[in-house]
């Protein structure tokens, strides 16, 4: 079988459906060349703290995060290679709360970002933070993003991918289905992917803007996992989002925060919060309906994302449209 191309980034990164045929010899060998590649191409890259981690850093910790970021588990963190940390994402926060919370530990990382919803400002400040960027419509930019995200990492910067793909606004849900790409550059680098829950406790009261939402951001670092190239790709993932799962309960459950069930969210607040997420913050607008195309579910059933108020007064599955002025 012929299993690697010139195309993009010279290599292809082969879908899930045709990695699955390869005999273990046929996995190794592409592995080995992905691999190959990717130092390669590493070593253009540079290793350390890039002047857009830093500025990024200094600029939101006065005004967002010196008093509201706790992180946890970092004794998780390997202390002699990067790796990769794969969050969960649920804000426009999500990038530069990582950036930042990497910074604190003294740790030069790149943060993989999707452009295509990106305005020209804030594709600007993550050039300068050396994020990798993907176009999330476009295979060849998401294969291509693989490539370079396993040659940042083998450059020695750590990764933070959010394997969501989009944010998970759900009342209830802890995780949406996260993509296979971690676990593909795990097994291509040799580096350990680290789960990573990014949790912003809420005050529990109706707001009149989006920084009022929040009342302490929680970073939590869990154990590794290490994909080699015979792993089954698909089975390793649903193997850590299992364990993002039940790391985001348990911050839920140790800070009081009932959402086994949609009977325990109190629809006025969920929706003054989810509005203003979506709607309030510089720079940002969420578009939940082409945002809605991304989601991934691992069965095939339709996936829910956002609870709105229906015609009936009912609070049910659907969107809340930003308010015309």
């Amino acid at each position: 079988m012929q299993i690697f191309m010139k195309r993009g980034f010279i290599m292809k990164i082969l879908p899930y459906s045709v990695e699955k045929q390869l005999s273990t010899a046929e996995k190794i060998q592409y592995y080995n060349k992905l691999s190959q590649y990717c130092k390669e191409l590493s070593l253009s890259i540079p290793s350390n703290i890039s002047l857009g981690q830093q500025a990024i850093s200094k600029i939101y910790m006065k005004d967002f995060y010196n008093s509201l970021l706790e992180i946890e588990g970092i004794e998780n963190l390997p202390k002699n290679t990067p790796a990769i940390i794969l969050c969960n994402h649920s804000t426009a926060h999500d990038i530069f709360s990582m950036y930042i919370a990497m910074a604190k530990l003294g740790l030069p990382t790149s943060v993989m970002v999707a452009t295509d919803c990106l305005s020209p400002f804030s594709k600007a400040v993550f050039a300068s933070a050396k994020s990798v960027f993907l176009n999330r419509n476009d295979k060849i930019s998401s294969s291509n993003s693989i490539l370079q995200a396993s040659a940042t990492l083998l450059a020695g910067k750590y990764l933070v991918v959010f394997g969501e793909s989009t944010w998970n606004l759900h009342p209830t849900k802890a995780m949406q289905d996260i993509k296979k790409g971690s676990s593909m550059i795990s097994a291509i680098t040799e580096l350990p992917v680290i789960p990573a829950i990014l949790e912003y406790i809420e005050n529990p009261s109706v707001v009149e803007n989006e920084k009022e939402i929040y009342k302490k951001i929680i970073l939590r670092f869990g154990k590794k996992y290490e994909t080699m190239p015979t792993d089954d790709i698909s089975l390793k993932t649903l193997e850590i989002q299992n364990q993002m799962e039940e790391m985001r309960k348990s911050i839920w459950i140790e800070n009081n925060i009932n959402r086994t069930d949609i009977s325990f969210v109190n629809p006025m607040i969920y929706l003054n919060h989810t509005y203003f997420k979506k709607y309030g913050v510089f720079g940002f607008t969420y578009h939940s309906e082409y945002e809605s195309q991304f989601l991934r579910s691992n069965t095939g059933d339709a996936i829910e994302n956002e609870y709105c108020i229906n015609a009936n007064n009912e609070f049910v599955p659907g969107i809340t449209y930003k308010k015309r002025k």
